[in-house]
């Protein structure tokens, strides 16, 4: 993975995201020395739009992301996730899910579900298949929608968990 740098991932973009982080671990050593086992999955997608994900297991905890726009600008952001209670990290999706019950109708395009799901699913596959890339029509699925994403609010102070 490391050598890919640059050929399959760009080096700024990582380095963004890398930067994000708050969890610093390692105690300053070199990724490669604190990530004996990196994944590089990439992806490219019918559009064009190339995308890079990496487990650095061992030195990340949290997941960041880095893009570059059409205009040469770059631009990152951490995702948080909420490891103390009320863990709450995975409330917009209940939110989500909750609104669907309540008005019969989907809180995000269902296509977005399959897609997400398919890609993950095929990535693995290719990951037990030695990185075989793979061809993926079943994920040809067109789509539109006015769904708008909004950046929620940070997760409220946590309260550690009870140790037995």
């Amino acid at each position: 993975m490391w050598e890919a740098a640059g050929r399959l991932y760009s080096q700024d973009l990582f380095d963004a995201a890398m930067g994000r982080r708050r969890d610093r671990r390692g105690g300053g050593k070199p990724l490669a020395e604190i990530v004996p086992e990196p994944v590089l999955f990439h992806v490219e997608y019918a559009d064009g739009l190339r995308t890079s994900l990496l487990t650095l297991n061992g030195a990340v905890a949290e997941w960041a992301a880095a893009w570059r726009y059409a205009d040469g600008r770059t631009a990152s952001t951490l995702f948080w996730t909420q490891e103390a209670r009320p863990v709450m990290h995975f409330t917009y999706l209940v939110k989500g899910i909750d609104s669907m019950f309540q008005t019969g109708r989907p809180a995000w395009p269902v296509e977005r579900t399959l897609l997400t799901s398919g890609c993950l699913n095929l990535l693995l596959v290719s990951k037990q298949h030695g990185g075989q890339r793979l061809e993926t029509p079943q994920l040809m699925v067109p789509y539109r929608t006015q769904w708008n994403w909004q950046q929620p609010p940070g997760p409220p102070p946590g309260r550690p968990f009870n140790e037995q």
